[in-house]
């Protein structure tokens, strides 16, 4: 804003006290002797700067359900109108055709003064209003055609370049000051921010803290509940994509440089499509639904599907349920609203998906196509990809004497013997995995039981697998602040898919840790450590076996094959994480064989990685 009000100033006095220059003279006349056929173009882009381009601006905005924007589009577009008047009249500088020889004038002479250029002040005063509430595709676009209009006033002869900068500048400046009242959506979200979505998604908040650690780019957070709850919230950019697809049978993500195959994902991703508007409704007539007033019931691939349907018997929810093995059965439900006629098919413009009461999914629709013809071709190496095998297959590496890593695809975790019993780290993956490493333990470590499982942190993927171990009498041992996520989800209902525990319910136990703990039979000593301030997870462990020098975390440097230490996958701040609770806590470590990536690895990797030692 300070910048634009200066360079503002300063055009304002060049073109008050000075002569034209030679160059701008010659680069009016460069753009203005363009052919006359790019008059219908020029003139038709020049109406984005016209007075009553700001009310269609703004209603735009307001039919796509952004009020702020609209208000602040007004807002601007009307200060940038009038402020441009204002300075024409204390500028007082002529028209080109009253200061220089030779303009060619394109359509109706233009009346009034030149400095600034009104067009060029409201243009740039709507896109730079505009931009920041777009993904980052379209801004080039928008400037692009902002400076069009600039182009196109000096092409009509009615501006000299000055004056058309100076409309920029004047554009520019206010759209500076409209957000520095309002707010820009593009800076840093404020916890009060926050606070508003928790609420609205149901959780009852107490405090909202900034978190001091670098979260990849996202704005972090610290919130406490009224439940007692502690959660490390991350508001993300607009500009996150991901590409899930489901064809038959096949399933993936796209997004690098090939798909990637994820055949669990079909049943879901099925069932997603079955749970639209239209496809409940053939789902039910092919599913022997049942109707109870405004409620259509069916099963599908075993769950039950509700659907209730408006007064105009339009579908207006869809229910069902859904399980994963860290919290067992959650309701989804999707509400369809704001229909509108497409084509002659009545399809809702707003979608919102609640998972579990959480709000995951808010879709505004402007475009359906009926009967369009689509072709989703299945990528040859999904295609081609193989099925998971039943029981997964399990390699075993030994780490040291009496400490093992047990590996599946791009998951590992360790069991260490200790005197009389074994303790395992990390229940990663699934109950199916969880049994056949129990089996290799079996093999690997006979004739001693499995006491403790460590587990570094709760996200899914590193406890998908936890519950089979309390399931065979084994005791958890976690971050203190863990220990009631996992009493609660573990106490929730498995009716879809019933594990070991649900089928056969055992007493939770629990050890926790925290700042550090240490594990030992005299003998072998196992050390945990609270990493505290890192930005992947607010309650993660870090293992460490000072006599083997061997260390294991959940999640921030994934060793990659190869000589290549760096893992690029990821961002510095999470390798420097670990690499501080390291240093910090004087742990003397040789080698790296973490959950994820190759492995085991020399620590040499992970200080190559962020650069601390040379390639």
């Amino acid at each position: 804003m300070v910048v634009g009000s200066v360079l503002l100033t300063a055009c304002a006095i060049i073109t008050s006290i000075t002569r034209i220059t030679s160059f701008e003279t010659a680069l009016f006349h460069l753009i203005n002797s363009l052919p006359s056929w790019l008059y219908r173009f020029f003139w038709l882009v020049m109406q984005l700067g016209t007075y009553g381009a700001i009310f269609v601006m703004a209603g735009i905005a307001l039919l796509t359900r952004r009020v702020r924007l609209a208000l602040e589009l007004l807002g601007a577009g009307l200060i940038a109108y009038y402020a441009a008047i204002g300075l024409k009249d204390l500028v007082n500088r002529a028209r080109p055709a009253e200061l220089i020889s030779g303009v060619v004038i394109h359509g109706q002479p233009a009346q009034g003064l030149g400095f600034p250029s009104g067009h060029a002040a409201v243009a740039a005063a709507l896109a730079a209003t505009a931009v920041p509430f777009l993904a980052r595709r379209w801004r080039r676009w928008i400037w692009l055609l902002t400076i069009t209009v600039g182009i196109a006033r000096i092409f009509v002869g009615a501006h000299l370049p000055l004056d058309v900068v100076g409309g920029f500048v004047l554009g520019w400046t206010v759209g500076a000051v409209v957000h520095l009242i309002g707010g820009s959506p593009s800076g840093r979200v404020s916890g009060s921010q926050v606070r508003a979505a928790l609420e609205r998604s149901g959780q009852s908040v107490v405090e909202v803290r900034e978190a001091n650690v670098d979260a990849r780019g996202s704005s972090p957070f610290f919130v406490d509940t009224a439940e007692g709850g502690h959660l490390f919230v991350k508001a993300v950019g607009a500009d996150q994509r991901a590409v899930q697809v489901v064809s038959g049978k096949s399933a993936w993500q796209e997004g690098g440089q090939q798909a990637v195959p994820n055949p669990a994902a079909v049943v879901d991703r099925t069932l997603q499509m079955w749970t639209t508007p239209h496809g409940v409704i053939k789902a039910a007539q092919a599913n022997a639904a049942t109707v109870t007033g405004n409620t259509i019931a069916f099963k599908l691939d075993g769950r039950e599907i509700k659907a209730t349907l408006n007064a105009q018997n339009l579908v207006d929810k869809v229910s069902y349920l859904s399980t994963n093995e860290v919290v067992g059965d959650y309701p989804i439900e999707i509400a369809y609203t704001d229909y509108a006629d497409f084509g002659g098919v009545k399809f809702p413009r707003h979608i919102v998906q609640n998972e579990d009461g959480f709000p995951t999914l808010d879709i505004t629709v402007s475009e359906v196509k009926p009967t369009a013809a689509v072709s989703v071709d299945v990528p040859a190496n999904v295609r081609n990809a193989p099925p998971p095998p039943a029981v997964p297959r399990v390699a075993v590496d030994k780490l040291a004497d009496g400490v093992w890593a047990f590996t599946t695809p791009n998951a590992r975790n360790w069991a260490v013997e200790m005197a009389d019993h074994v303790v395992v780290v990390e229940g990663i993956g699934s109950e199916a995995r969880s049994l056949a490493v129990m089996d290799e333990i079996a093999k690997a470590i006979p004739n001693k039981p499995i006491r403790y499982v460590i587990n570094t942190h709760g996200h899914y993927d590193h406890s998908g697998g936890l519950r089979t171990y309390p399931a065979k009498g084994v005791t958890v041992v976690t971050h203190e602040m863990n220990k009631p996520f996992f009493e609660k989800a573990w106490a929730r209902p498995r009716a879809l898919a019933p594990d070991l525990l649900s089928k056969s319910p055992q007493p939770l136990m629990f050890e926790t840790v925290s700042d550090k703990k240490v594990m030992t039979d005299g003998k072998r000593t196992i050390e945990l450590y609270y990493m505290k301030g890192t930005s992947h997870n607010m309650y993660n462990l870090l293992v460490y076996l000072p006599n083997e020098k061997l260390v294991y975390w959940g999640d921030g440097y994934n060793p990659p094959e190869g000589n290549d230490p760096r893992d690029t996958a990821r961002t510095p701040e999470q390798m420097i994480d670990l690499y501080r609770v390291i240093t910090q806590n004087k742990l003397d470590v040789r080698t790296i064989a973490p959950a994820h990536g190759a492995g085991p690895k020399p620590y040499e990797n992970l200080l190559k990685a962020i650069g601390l030692i040379p390639l």
